[in-house]
């Protein structure tokens, strides 16, 4: 799934002649090429699998390609060859209801390319037929064919309806559809378990164009889950109301190669005992979960911390890579969550949380956090709350984040997280409910692992950030809570030399307006910038409502502005 320029069918042709890493051009922050790579993370530029392979004559097709952009640059997309009344929008999304006429088979591409100008390009089959197709409709049959007018009744049977290796697409249609699953127990194995499939021919379950299918499982078992398979596409389709214990609402577990896009998991409720979540994955790698909400999925009795909308194993996970990109999370406990560390990377980017007690527990070795937003949580980022072992006191990477208004602590580590030397740089931390006291969390804009005398024998990288808080006193508790670093003295012990106290200047920070203007104080100079939002640059809004497929944060057309 993850391929990059320059690998496979993949050619990464530099268009730009500039070089370096940021610099102003016509009023607004402009992208060139990319700088090195920050810590942990390995590619700039990714265009993922999978692409759309096939097409039912009358259905409009409504795909949308996903890619990754180290900096949040405003993507172009373009196809270079298509068949006649395709088209593709601004979010990668291409647009065809192809005919009957239309029947049979097309090579295409899609050229995908960033402000600095180059771009990544793709060629594709596609096939244009009947066949390969499965339809679910809330007025339908299991008894029946599965066929567009004699469609199964449950997702279930279609899935249960796919042989191995044959892929299909699985339309289903407008509605709600009550079932009940209780997969991999009880002698009962999931529809698609050894189901291999390929990035040419893979399973893609979705709701039909146009219409909104929505799984509810009633609180008598969990969601959608794909075990111990591969080349799964799940699109667009709403889950609710799911209850099974260390299950989730949509669960991808011993898989590779599965991409979850535009759905929505909210309102699993089950004892925290069991980690209640909507999405999870674990032991599983070359997984994307791509402008996914999540919210309300806890346990609605306590507060404990294993509670989480977004949840991650990473302990069993093969080599390779996990991201949520384009995210949201609010009303749970956690929004993004590693429970058990190991040699696996998360990439979160993009994200966003609201009013979540621990918005990103993300502590696993090289895992990673950029250009994600925390409003209005207890804490913001945590390198913590994941079960101890040997890849949980390693490093992470925070950068390009958005903490606002974290009455707890805005950047928290555990000791362990410190030892090989995590990176804090690039963010804005802001908190204007109270002044910092003196107590273990009390309106901190950073904390260290309480429990040691002293922090300062660990190793952290941290700069270019700008803090705000009401007073500048106590903003950092380095150690034990006698400890108390206010900013001038951090900085003469070394750390954040070249980070700002004081405002960044949010638009409108208690409405959920969180860009800044060219001249706010985030903007240093020379490419470099804290937070989330490009200074300059206008965003949408952070607030409590699913993304869909419309509303949410996809990239705009070069035209200066871009999304966080």
């Amino acid at each position: 799934m993850v391929e990059e320029p320059g690998q496979g069918d993949f050619a990464l042709k530099l268009l730009s002649a500039f070089a370096g890493c940021l610099f102003l051009c016509a009023g607004f922050l402009h992208f060139a090429q990319a700088a090195p790579l920050p810590p942990y993370i390995e590619d700039d530029f990714i265009l993922f699998w999978p692409d759309p392979m096939r097409a039912y004559p009358g259905i409009p097709l409504d795909f949308r390609f996903v890619a990754y952009e180290i900096n949040n640059e405003t993507l172009a997309w373009q196809l270079v060859n298509a068949p006649a009344g395709m088209s593709i929008s601004q979010d990668g999304t291409v647009e065809w209801v192809p005919s009957d006429s239309d029947v049979g088979t097309y090579t295409l591409s899609v050229r995908v390319s960033r402000e600095s100008g180059d771009f990544i390009e793709r060629s594709w089959t596609i096939t244009v037929g009947a066949d390969d197709f499965l339809f679910v409709a809330t007025t339908g049959s299991d008894t029946w064919s599965g066929t567009i007018n004699a469609p199964f009744k449950t997702i279930e049977k279609a899935m249960r309806s796919i042989n191995y290796g044959d892929g299909k697409t699985i339309y289903v249609r407008d509605g709600t559809y009550h079932e009940h699953y209780n997969w991999e127990t009880g002698g009962v194995i999931s529809p698609l378990r050894n189901k291999n499939f390929t990035a040419q021919d893979p399973v893609e379950i979705r709701s039909f164009p146009g219409e909104k299918a929505v799984l509810d499982c009633d609180f008598m078992g969990h969601g959608l889950m794909i075990h111990i398979s591969n080349h799964v596409i799940i699109d667009n389709i709403e889950v609710q109301n799911a209850m099974a214990g260390e299950r989730g609402g949509i669960q991808v577990d011993a898989s590779h190669h599965v991409m979850v896009r535009d759905c929505v998991v909210h309102d699993s409720h089950w004892s925290y005992t069991m980690n209640c979540t909507g999405y999870i994955v674990q032991s599983s790698t070359e997984i994307v979960i791509d402008r996914a909400t999540g919210y309300n999925n806890r346990d609605l009795y306590s507060t404990h911390h294993n509670s989480s909308n977004f949840l991650v194993y990473l302990d069993n996970q093969p080599q390779g890579n996990i991201y949520i990109l384009n995210s949201r999370s609010y009303d749970s406990i956690c929004g993004f969550k590693v429970k058990h560390a190991g040699p696996g990377k998360l990439i979160v980017h993009n994200c966003q949380s609201i009013g979540e007690k621990k918005p990103f527990a993300i502590g696993s070795s090289s895992s990673s956090v950029r250009y994600s937003i925390a409003y209005h949580g207890t804490t913001g980022l945590q390198a913590a709350v994941s079960d101890p072992n040997a890849y949980s006191c390693g490093s992470v990477l925070f950068e390009h984040n958005t903490i606002v208004n974290a009455p707890g602590t805005g950047v928290y580590f555990d000791s362990g997280y410190l030892q090989n030397g995590s990176v804090i740089r690039n963010n804005i931390i802001y908190n204007d409910i109270a002044a910092a006291g003196t107590g273990e969390s009390d309106n901190r804009l950073m904390g260290f692992w309480i429990y040691d005398s002293s922090a300062t024998q660990y190793s952290l990288y941290s700069d270019y950030n700008v803090f705000y808080g009401l007073s500048a006193n106590n903003i950092i508790r380095w150690g034990n809570i006698n400890y108390n670093y206010s900013f001038s003295r951090w900085q003469s012990a070394g750390k954040d030399n070249n980070s700002y106290f004081g405002q960044p200047m949010f638009a409108d920070e208690p409405n959920g307006n969180l860009s800044v203007p060219l001249y706010s104080p985030a903007n240093f100079g020379s490419g470099q910038f804290a937070g989330s939002c490009v200074p300059g640059r206008s965003y949408p809004v952070v607030k409590k409502e699913p993304l869909g497929t419309i509303q949410g944060i996809p990239p705009v057309p070069p035209s200066g502005l871009t999304i966080q």
